[in-house]
């Protein structure tokens, strides 16, 4: 589940799926993840999350995407573990575009 919750800022719930943006600006030259952060609950009956870990480049494929790990997921021999944030499958996401200038100015 993917949550649109104010601004440029996305709640990612669940397992087996990854997230990445792209710009609807035509003058993006890059959309990449600014924030992602692990969240987990702190108060069942408010709601309330708080960051766990923050997560950066080895995390996000270098601030390309962010990943929900399947419950079971498959490494492909891959050196580094990649499949975060595994345990609470609760996460803030952030994106952010870089713009070219437009020739005409």
């Amino acid at each position: 589940m993917i949550i649109h919750t104010t601004g440029d800022k996305f709640l990612l719930i669940g397992h087996g799926f990854r997230v990445q943006f792209k710009s609807l600006s035509p003058t993006s030259s890059f959309t990449g993840i600014l924030n992602f952060e692990e969240k987990e609950v702190v108060n069942v009956s408010t709601g309330e999350l708080r960051t766990r870990r923050r997560l950066d480049g080895d995390e996000t494929r270098s601030g390309k995407f962010a990943i929900m790990p399947s419950a079971d997921p498959h490494y492909g021999g891959f050196p580094i573990c990649v499949t975060i944030p595994a345990a609470t499958r609760i996460a803030n996401f952030e994106p952010y575009s870089l713009e070219e200038p437009d020739e005409q100015d």
